[in-house]
């Protein structure tokens, strides 16, 4: 189990597993009964606040504690990045410099797979020059959400850019984590930019 220091607490990979688990499980009861939707976030700080009547039991420090009110502040998400292929992105690094990639394909509903280049820079702007120093590695899956929620930013776009035919005839191969119902474990993942030739990824 890891553990990390986010300001002044401290937060464990396993204690966030479980509460989203949680917190999953209490949208699905509401979407379960009459209801028939999620819980609102007042609803659901309503729930916590009452749950957290004995803060003892599960506080620090609870015995000399009465918990008074829980808030969950709320603001509208950014709107999604429409991802296209040819979308040149900036990686942020930790030691503070960036790296670039390339959407290669982009399949709704499935993803991205994209190229790196073996390239850093100081600042998260694409020189066009920077494609010509080859690419780094094999193309790879792009991490889910990463371009739509702009964790990673779309820099700049290449607006001709097209997979070469070798590209086109990359296959990727994985081995699906527990039983998913299809009817093979390998999935085959295809590069294409004009049609989705991609295996239909689990859904676990």
């Amino acid at each position: 189990m890891g553990w990390w220091t986010q300001g002044d607490v401290v937060v464990g990979d396993e204690p966030l597993d479980r509460t989203a688990e949680f917190l999953k499980a209490v949208a699905a009861l509401y979407e379960e009964s009459e209801l028939g939707r999620k819980p609102t976030a007042l609803e659901l700080a309503a729930t916590l606040e009452l749950a957290l009547s004995n803060p003892a039991e599960v506080i620090e420090g609870g015995e000399a504690l009465d918990v008074s009110k829980v808030t969950i502040k709320t603001k509208r998400r950014a709107k999604r990045h429409k991802v296209r292929v040819g979308d040149i992105f900036a990686v942020p690094l930790e030691d503070g410099s960036f790296a670039f990639g390339r959407v290669m394909t982009d399949v709704p509903k499935e993803g991205q797979v994209v190229e790196y280049f073996r390239v850093k820079a100081s600042t998260p702007t694409w020189n066009p020059t920077y494609a010509a120093r080859g690419r780094l590695g094999l193309p790879t899956e792009c991490p889910a959400g990463a371009l739509e929620d702009r964790v990673w930013e779309v820099v700049a776009h290449d607006d001709g850019y097209e997979p070469t035919e070798k590209d086109r005839q990359l296959e990727f191969a994985g081995e699906c984590p527990r039983t998913c119902g299809h009817r093979t474990s390998t999935l085959k993942w295809f590069v294409t930019a004009s049609t989705s030739r991609r295996g239909r990824p689990c859904r676990v």
